[in-house]
């Protein structure tokens, strides 16, 4: 293969990088973490932003903080132009991989590890998100390459050039500094006996620790960060069954395929470590610390900090398809059905990969995060200034999304959070706010995650309950009806059972809401249903069609109307289906009636319903209000 093939092929492989990674950049909403880059790292000036305690609370180093918020002033802050600068870096670690692969096994090694860091989902995912990992693998995966480059070469300029990518990879990403440990165990082993060039490896090391101290060492990091993590801890087996095939295959394959593929991984790395060391590649030692010693690593450390996931070592991901490149090469190169082995390993290696990537983009329940900016819009459009919406699952997103025109509440705010301080604050919120509105799902973990649901749904009236995609969306309202709910006058009355103080409608993705105040006038002698309908603006009189309707008792049989009390006021929600009901103008009609025989009350004008709303359905169509 000539130069120009080379060069020309590379070039192919980097524009087929970046046009993946531009497939759905935008379609999703920030996740949690995401926001957080919004909310803390680019909100203010930087300077502000590396003084203050946000470094601790959300561990990065510098230069993380300084690409963001440089980049978010030049560009803004949303989902698209926030994603576009790790997709931009991630292409230089496709460039970096071939250039690892050239100088460890050839071009044909390079050109074939570079395509499957093209299409490496894990990678893939990161470089669509607005954190600063794959902005590390790509310069941790650069540094590597010049580190190789100058221990070879032994130019100044090469050693200057190592230098500054290696604290550039450090000041991006605090873990770097596992790799510079498998760096320097592979340098110390290899070069144990010739002390020229090892003393120009330590000069190199020194040079930058020096670097690096002035933020590496500070007292608040190393003394009182007090930070625990935020994944999960350690189970010495997941090592090995998830962390390892996330690394390859990242976090969107089923748990039956992802379990399975573990013995895939596992066996390809080993066996591509083993044709390297047999071939006596100068390197192995290199490739093999840098793929599994910092997992090994971060599973020690996750058994005292909840740090156990595998982004933290995503840039070992560059070595392990280096030993699954070896493999290949190494098969494909003894017998007929050697090849037949390698052609089936990589099939199944591809596979996975392409399912990962298309359930990343296409499937939702692989979705990079829920729909924040539906539940915003919908929230938006739905409350009203006295409101409180409760957020449930402790996730910056929603914080990021969601406008000031209501009050706000996280509940529970971390998982060790009281029940008694979460009732406290729900009574609080009850007193002063018109309606409660309890939004998504706390971690599955946490031990007080029903505690608001539970309170509420025993002491409020739960009035709609719906989702926005998987965020669950609840209404609640205290039982009590309050003046402003109440029409200047009842809208309509029958037979001197009942009327109909106040009416306000509403919607769900799917639903029209009504909300009906009845007045209690008199009690019946059998136990009568409501009924809204909803007809075209002619009306039931002119035989409109009947496009949706909910029948029931009062508040769903709570209470009766042969025994309520003359003069009290009862709230009642009604949810009338919208499935097939086109966009135009509707009317809502109400009216009372005796289920056993089916006859309907009617009102003093003599009609058998009232008319309390007319209603504009256009262009608001279900799933998109």
């Amino acid at each position: 293969m000539t130069r120009a093939q080379t060069l020309a092929l590379l070039v192919a492989t980097l524009l087929a990088g970046f046009t993946l990674r531009l497939i759905q950049l935008d379609s999703f909403s920030f996740r949690g973490d995401e926001a957080l880059t919004v909310l803390t790292w680019v909100s203010q000036p930087l300077a502000e932003t590396l003084q203050s305690d946000i470094p601790v609370r959300d561990p990065q180093p510098p230069l993380a903080f300084a690409l963001f918020w440089g980049w978010a002033t030049l560009f803004g802050t949303g989902e698209l132009l926030m994603r576009l600068l790790p997709v931009f870096s991630s292409i230089t670690g496709i460039a970096g991989i071939y250039a690892l692969g050239h100088r460890i096994g050839g071009r044909r090694t390079g050109l074939i590890a570079a395509a499957l860091l093209t299409i490496h989902p894990f990678l893939v995912w990161h470089a669509q998100d607005a954190r600063p990992y794959a902005i590390w693998v790509a310069a941790s995966t650069i540094a590597a390459w010049l580190a190789l480059c100058a221990l070879q070469r032994d130019r100044r300029k090469d050693w200057l050039l190592y230098v500054v990518a290696a604290a550039l990879a450090a000041y991006l990403y605090y873990l770097e500094l596992f790799f510079l440990l498998a760096l320097n165990l592979y340098v110390l082993f290899n070069l144990r006996q010739q002390a020229r060039p090892l003393r120009k490896w330590f000069t190199a090391q020194t040079l930058l620790a020096l670097i690096l101290a002035p933020w590496y060492l500070q007292e608040r990091l190393l003394l009182n960060s007090g930070y625990g993590g935020t994944a999960s801890a350690a189970e010495p087996l997941q090592l090995v069954t998830w962390l390892l095939p996330a690394l390859q295959f990242g976090r969107n394959l089923p748990p039956e395929i992802s379990a399975r593929s573990a013995l895939l991984v596992i066996c390809a790395l080993l066996a591509g470590l083993w044709f390297m060391a047999r071939r006596g590649n100068h390197y192995t030692l290199w490739v093999g610390l840098s793929a599994f010693l910092p997992p090994l690593l971060l599973g020690l450390a996750a058994t005292r900090l909840n740090v156990f996931a595998p982004r933290y070592v995503l840039a070992s991901a560059p070595a392990c398809l280096l030993l699954l490149v070896s493999l290949g090469v190494a098969l494909w190169r003894r017998a007929l059905w050697t090849r037949f082995l390698a052609a089936a390993i990589f099939a199944a290696w591809l596979a996975l990969m392409l399912l990962s990537l298309n359930n990343a983009w296409f499937n939702p329940e692989f979705a990079k995060s829920p729909d924040w900016r539906g539940l915003a819009q919908y929230l938006h459009l739905e409350t009203s200034p006295g409101d409180m919406v409760i957020q449930t699952a402790a996730d910056e997103a929603f914080t990021l999304y969601h406008d000031d025109s209501t009050d706000s509440l996280r509940l529970p705010a971390n998982p060790v959070q009281d029940q008694a301080e979460i009732i406290e604050a729900l009574r609080s919120a009850l007193l002063n706010h018109d309606s409660l509105w309890l939004v998504a799902s706390p971690p599955p973990g946490w031990p007080n995650r029903t505690v608001a649901m539970d309170w509420l749904d025993a002491n409020m009236q739960l009035l709609r309950r719906t989702r926005i995609g998987v965020l669950p969306v609840r209404q609640y309202r205290s039982w009590e009806v309050r003046a402003e709910e109440l029409a200047a006058e009842d809208l309509g009355s029958f037979a001197q059972v009942a009327g109909i103080a106040g009416a306000k409608t509403g919607r769900t993705p799917a639903d029209l809401v009504v909300q009906l105040v009845w007045r209690a006038i008199g009690q019946s002698d059998t136990s009568l249903k409501a009924f809204v309908h909803l007809y075209d603006a002619r009306g039931p009189a002119d035989s409109s069609p009947l496009w949706s309707q909910d029948d029931r008792y009062i508040q769903d049989g709570r209470v009766d109307t042969r025994l309520w009390e003359s003069g009290s006021l009862l709230r009642d929600a009604y949810h009338l289906p919208l499935a097939g009901v086109p966009p135009g103008q509707y009317g809502l009609y109400v009216g009372m009636y005796d289920p056993d025989s089916g006859e309907r009350l009617t009102t003093d004008q003599g009609s058998d319903s009232v008319l309390v709303a007319q209603v504009n359905l256009q262009g608001l169509e279900p799933g998109n209000s």
